[in-house]
């Protein structure tokens, strides 16, 4: 019987982008309705993330959340509105749903898309949602939680516990600072009081859930997932990698598919392994000074580049330098790039990432060496796992809070390092490509019939 599936999450695109494409494969299977901050809805049909061909209903919750454009690069002001807005929210959302009476057999309009008029069956809830999915636990809805994160995350979340150290969060900190892995064999480093918090309701409902649905994949991260299954608190409960929840097409069209047009007539006319690709992501950017250092790395390597940089941080670049970087020809920095079309171009040599989990996945999943710019929360972790699979180098001192201005010199070096080129900057066939290669298809294969995440997916679809 096809169920009634409920898939919730909240208004951050590095959550809102897998979840959606969950929706996508689960929707041949069941009937399904996606439900995000009704303020996020407008954004999520101009980006093109959904378009009227889409299996699924979307749905907006009136919670009240709201982005001012000057908040939008404040990470901490972010999850602060998340917990004043989306949570408290999500609870009266929840509350109201329509669920099978016990006799029940089958559901109405099966064939035709849902609506939330109908019951649900299953819930698969953000695991930033925290407490508010207890909500489902007590109305007797069975519910898995999707962690859009690594599975190193998931495992930190079942480390923390009532005795770990914590520490307060400054007044008015309205920036997130890096997520550590506690270390089992040293005295713990005191974590922040809000990280804390978060990682502590994480696992409360990971007591009260009937699995985790994870953006990521077996082979990538052995040692966390068999730890994970390993936990005391996991026995009898289903944790499964059905990863990289990555859309398989990129949708353009109108300004948006010009400017794909463009940027894929540009890579068209460069050299194959040429061109550096620079992109930090939808909230964060590096401070003036550290961009100012990146245009000079750019410079002294000469290599054609894409920059990927949001309208309001390009206003923070002195206009001189802007007019410069348009003066040389050789790179286009734009408030938009189509990632997905970059990253699989033939042209493209090195992917500059802050490292969110889903531009990690991807750069993996398209075979692209990477360096890597850490900014907040898991990226240095995830920084890390890429260092530690041989496809990345790992620029120091960065991150939204540091005041370290890293140096020209050290990018450009990396840069090199990693093989800008094709080869590494002593000459030799570039190992960096060879490991992300070999990791792209430990991907493919995964995915594939009878591979782990396939595999994975299948038995979630038992639900």
């Amino acid at each position: 019987m096809r169920k009634h599936i409920l898939l919730v999450t909240i208004p951050s695109y590095g959550h809102i982008i897998p979840l959606l494409e969950l929706a996508r494969r689960i929707a041949p299977f069941h009937r399904v309705t996606f439900a995000v901050s009704q303020f996020e809805l407008g954004e999520i049909r101009q980006r093109e993330l959904v378009s009227s061909e889409d299996p699924f209903t979307l749905h907006g919750i009136p919670d009240g959340y709201f982005l001012l454009e000057s908040e939008k690069s404040q990470s901490g002001q972010i999850f602060q509105k998340i917990h004043q807005f989306v949570i408290p929210g999500t609870v009266a959302f929840l509350k109201a749903l329509p669920i099978p009476s016990p006799h029940d057999t089958d559901h109405k309009n099966e064939g035709s898309a849902p609506s939330l008029q109908d019951p649900v069956d299953v819930v698969i809830g953000d695991n930033i949602l925290g407490v508010a999915l207890r909500v489902l636990h007590e109305r007797g809805i069975p519910f898995h939680i999707f962690n859009t994160a690594s599975s190193s995350m998931t495992y930190v979340s079942l480390l923390v516990c009532e005795d770990t150290p914590s520490r307060p969060d400054p007044p008015n900190d309205n920036q997130m600072k890096f997520i550590e892995a506690p270390d089992p064999t040293v005295t713990p480093k005191p974590i922040s009081d809000a990280i804390k918090t978060m990682f502590l309701q994480m696992h409360e409902m990971t007591l009260l859930a009937a699995g985790i649905v994870e953006n990521s994949v077996y082979e990538l991260e052995v040692d966390a997932v068999e730890a994970i299954r390993k936990h005391p608190d996991m026995q009898g409960r289903p944790f499964r990698s059905v990863g990289p929840l990555i859309p398989t097409t990129e949708r353009t069209s109108g300004t948006n598919g010009e400017r794909a047009k463009e940027i894929e007539a540009w890579l068209d006319k460069q050299e194959s392994l040429s061109v550096i690709y620079i992109s930090f992501g939808t909230v964060a950017a590096p401070k003036v000074a550290d961009m100012q250092e990146i245009i000079g790395a750019l410079k002294a390597i000469g290599k054609p580049f894409i920059w990927s940089l949001r309208k309001e941080e390009q206003a923070r670049l002195p206009a001189e330098l802007l007019s410069e970087i348009s003066d040389w020809s050789l790179g286009l920095v734009r408030n938009w790039v189509p990632q997905k079309l970059v990253l699989q171009h033939r042209a493209t040599s090195v992917f500059v990432t802050h490292c969110g989990w889903n531009s990690s996945l991807e750069a993996i999943a398209y075979g692209v060496p990477v360096v890597a710019w850490p900014m907040f929360a898991d990226q240095m972790l995830n920084g890390l796992g890429l260092v530690r699979k041989g496809m990345a180098v790992l620029i120091q001192g960065t991150g939204i809070t540091s005041d370290i201005v890293v140096s020209g010199e050290e990018l450009k070096s990396a840069l090199m390092g990693v093989g800008v080129g094709g080869v590494t900057n002593r000459g030799e066939d570039n190992p960096f490509r060879k490991a992300a290669l070999a990791w792209k298809e430990t991907l493919k294969v995964a995915t594939s019939p009878g591979g782990s995440s396939h595999a994975e997916f299948l038995e979630l679809m038992k639900f």
